[in-house]
């Protein structure tokens, strides 16, 4: 057996054995097809070597080598690292875990990380001390920056925040690339946040030159799945344009306030990372920040932004209030990509829309069985559903279509809606107008969305002229006319235009989401506000809220302290808003008035104690996670220490464990991370070994779905492994 793959058997025996610590390693070597004798001496030569680092059988050794070990700080892949101290200062030290010292590719790249960080230069980048080793184990130690990660921010930020931490980031990682380094494993968690709001980029042990592949002599794939480049999940090299698709993917995190990829499995995630675009929703989003961020994540490198200086320029534009430069790839582009991602995918793709086609011109969908009520409702719905898919509101869009189809299945028109993509608006436009006729007011109005997504603003607003004088009652040519206004720079015209499709579809939630961010974004906070209680209101009684819709759209207002000011007096009128009472604790609490947010939080949960974002966002809260990475929320704290109230952060923990139950993408890992949080603060609270209990009450009901134990088992391994109970 060569020593790739006995450094792959021990970093499987390690492992398992830290789910099943009475695991034994001739029990293990004697279920291997092979190399069973090998394997077994380097299993027995990585425990000798961890019981030298760790002590007499402590958690974490006393020292290494002078260095006095204080805590853990975090692990991966690609080592341990520990806050250390020497000499009255105090250092991160990351140290090689036992099984990789096996492999000589894994201390190369550790020693390659060593003499990067040595010669890289920038605030933005954490400094190296010293380059050594311990019993045969390599360390290199580092500044200690002080700060959190930021995967442990609570998100989503406001979106001009979001923009200049990343701006800031991407500045840090265009030196690197000046001085001919990628990082290569760009991620929340290798990025701590100063105070200031100052990221600094840790962890380069993936660095390389820019034609190396990804993929280990032994075929295994380099890198954290869930923010690996599409080029970097195929195995291919990567060069600069790698690093901007994960800074896009970082940026992305914390304006959704959840990555991009949920899958919960590595297979999962590389497929996805490799054959599939990230979608960039277009709700609560401004326009150009939309921009940057296709044109920072499109699939194909040759159409992505080309380099970090590129792409930090842009945010600075963005936060500048000026137009930016990003061209994301056109519908033809991305279609071009799709047929080289899935060629014969794509041509059954095609071949199916000719047969679709074929069937469309036999049939417009005309039940003859329907009332004259039903058939409003059919018109009523399919209106609502177009206004849904050009806000990219996709769920509501399936919703309206649900209906619509259970009362005419056969309606070519909704068929058509229902199989249309944002991929590609031109042939959506068309196959829509194939089914319901080129002069359609929906077809007109797809067609019109395709060109304003284009940039050919003028051509679809002559497009939607003609239409608009014979369809006067279409909500969606009038929501179509609206964003294509409001783009242009129409304020007044675009509103007249969302009130007049509002009129048309009064209870299109995203119609009035849109109409909302419009007016906040003119500054018009009261209006603003009212459409956005509107719209939430429409979502919630969809079953569509997830708690966060109404901050996000409250977050395109540029004067907080209106927003705040507006949702007090709103409140004053109806207290029993929970929603808005939630807004406005998320308001204060980015305001860094915590008491106070504090005690909206409360409100909101006494009026609705299933709020599961309000549970999250007062645990992390009452936990004061944020102490020692932010200025103002110390200053906070000392001025309302009873803010500060771990057995508060712990019950509410609970309750969001309980009520989610594995189902969300994120909740899970948010209530695990802020125990972990609490741990380190005040661990008499014992908020590890609580939480970790309530996972395994969890993870043992019958019941859970696969992809909810998934979740659960997720955050209970990443408990286990920091050290939790």
């Amino acid at each position: 057996m060569n020593e790739a793959a006995i450094e792959e058997r021990v970093a499987e025996f390690l492992d398992r054995r830290a789910r099943q610590p009475g695991l034994d390693p001739a029990a293990f070597a004697r279920a291997l097809p092979a190399g069973r004798d090998e394997v077994l001496a380097a299993i027995r030569r990585a425990l000798d070597l961890a019981a030298t680092l760790e002590g007499a059988g402590d958690e974490r050794p006393a020292r290494v080598g002078d260095y006095r070990v204080l805590s853990e700080l975090g692990r991966g892949g690609m080592g341990v690292v520990y806050e250390v101290e020497r000499d009255g200062r105090r250092f991160a030290l990351k140290l090689l875990p036992p099984a990789a010292t096996l492999a000589p590719g894994a201390a190369e790249r550790f020693r390659r990380e060593a003499r990067t960080l040595a010669r890289l230069e920038h605030p933005g980048i954490v400094g190296i001390v010293e380059v050594a080793s311990a019993a045969g184990a390599p360390f290199l130690v580092m500044e200690k920056v002080e700060g959190e990660p930021l995967a442990r921010l609570a998100l989503p930020l406001e979106a001009r925040r979001a923009a200049a931490i990343v701006q800031d980031l991407a500045r840090a990682v265009a030196a690197a690339h000046a001085a001919g380094v990628l990082h290569r494993d760009l991620k929340p968690q290798n990025v701590i946040l100063a105070p200031g709001d100052r990221p600094v980029l840790l962890d380069f042990g993936l660095v390389a030159a820019e034609d190396e592949s990804t993929l280990t002599r032994t075929g295994a794939l380099l890198g954290t799945p869930r923010y690996m480049s599409p080029e970097q999940a195929r195995g291919l090299p990567a060069d600069e344009r790698s690093d901007v698709f994960g800074l896009g993917l970082i940026l992305f995190e914390l304006v959704r306030g959840a990555p991009a990829r949920g899958e919960s499995t590595r297979p999962d995630l590389l497929e996805r990372a490799a054959r599939r675009e990230v979608r960039v929703p277009r709700d609560g989003m401004d326009r150009r920040l939309r921009r940057v961020l296709l044109a920072a994540l499109a699939w194909n490198p040759a159409r992505r932004t080309r380099g970090a200086a590129e792409l930090a320029d842009d945010l600075e534009r963005f936060l500048r209030g000026e137009e930016v430069r990003a061209r994301p790839p056109g519908p033809l582009a991305r279609g071009a990509d799709r047929a080289r991602r899935a060629p014969r995918s794509t041509v059954a793709a095609l071949v199916a829309a000719v047969v679709l086609a074929i069937a469309l011109g036999l049939t417009v969908g005309r039940s003859p069985g329907l009332s004259a009520a039903e058939r409003a409702a059919v018109v009523a719905h399919l209106e609502r559903a177009l206004c849904a898919w050009l806000e990219g509101a996709d769920g509501d869009a399936r919703l309206e279509l649900e209906h619509l189809l259970r009362l005419e299945p056969d309606h070519a028109a909704g068929r058509a809606l229902e199989g249309a993509s944002h991929d590609d608006p031109q042939a959506a436009a068309a196959a829509f107008a194939r089914a319901a006729g080129p002069c359609a007011a929906g077809a007109v109005a797809l067609r019109a969305h395709a060109l304003r997504l284009a940039g050919r603003g003028d051509e679809a607003l002559a497009a939607l002229g003609p239409a608009r004088a014979g369809a006067a009652d279409s909500a969606a040519l009038e929501s179509e006319r609206a964003r294509l206004l409001d783009e242009l720079g129409r304020a007044g015209e675009a509103a007249r235009a969302f009130e007049a499709a509002i009129a048309l579809a009064p209870q299109s939630a995203p119609l009035r989401g849109a109409f909302a961010r419009s007016l906040l974004c003119a500054g018009r906070v009261e209006e603003g506000l009212a459409q956005a209680l509107a719209a939430a209101a429409l979502a919630a009684g969809a079953g569509r809220d997830d708690g966060l819709a109404l901050p996000r759209l409250l977050a395109q207002a540029g004067d907080r302290a209106a927003v705040r000011a507006a949702l007090a007096r709103h409140l004053e009128r109806d207290p029993a808003d929970a929603r808005a009472q939630f807004a406005l604790a998320w308001e204060l609490d980015g305001a860094h008035e915590l008491a106070a947010a504090r005690a909206a939080y409360e409100r909101a949960l006494a009026l609705d104690p299933g709020h599961l974002r309000a549970h999250l966002n007062l645990a992390f809260l009452c936990a004061g996670a944020q102490l020692g990475s932010c200025a103002a929320c110390a200053r906070a704290y000392a001025a309302a220490p009873q803010t500060l109230d771990p057995e508060r952060s712990i019950e509410a923990l609970l309750a969001a464990l309980e009520l989610d139950r594995g189902r969300g993408e994120s909740a899970a890992g948010r209530v695990v991370q802020t125990a972990l949080d609490l741990e380190r603060r005040a661990p008499e609270a014992a908020a590890s070994e609580r939480v970790g209990a309530a996972l395994d009450d969890l993870l043992a009901a019958p019941g859970l779905a696969p992809t909810e134990h998934n979740r659960l088992a997720q955050a209970r391994a990443t408990l286990r492994t920091a050290g939790g109970r």
